[in-house]
């Protein structure tokens, strides 16, 4: 079973949305880690360069400035805004922006299950606040 297939059946939601939803948070992660640890999180998500590829673009309106107030805050702000960014995003994919705090759990839980604890941290590092 796919992460998107797992998205599709916990969440109700249809198989685009689910590749827009975890290739935004893919590219907000991407943008936090290094290339390797980046790499130890896709070489588990089969397609996770398509899925980033898919995403809306975020960083517009509110949400960004969301996130550029998070990031000169630091520690927990940075990481709502980033929430925040990737809440936009959600909406524009047909979704409410709260299913993005659904989404997380679910592909942490996927990587946990393919590569281990490590994996998993390595996502919920940038993508929990904290």
């Amino acid at each position: 079973m796919s992460v998107i297939d797992e998205l599709v059946g916990q969440l109700g939601v249809d198989p685009a949305q689910a590749r827009g939803g975890v290739g935004l948070l893919l590219n907000l992660a991407k943008a936090k880690l290094g290339e390797g640890e980046f790499g130890a999180i896709t070489q588990h998500l089969e397609g996770a360069e398509s899925m980033m590829g898919e995403a809306p673009e975020t960083g517009g309106g509110m949400a960004g400035m969301l996130g550029g107030l998070g990031g000169m805050l630091g520690g927990k702000a940075e990481s709502l805004g980033q929430i925040a960014e990737a809440a936009g995003g959600f909406r524009e994919l047909g979704m409410n922006p709260d299913m993005v705090m659904q989404f997380i759990p679910i592909i942490s839980g996927f990587l946990q299950q393919q590569g281990g604890t490590g994996v998993q941290e390595l996502l919920e590092a940038v993508l929990q606040p904290r």
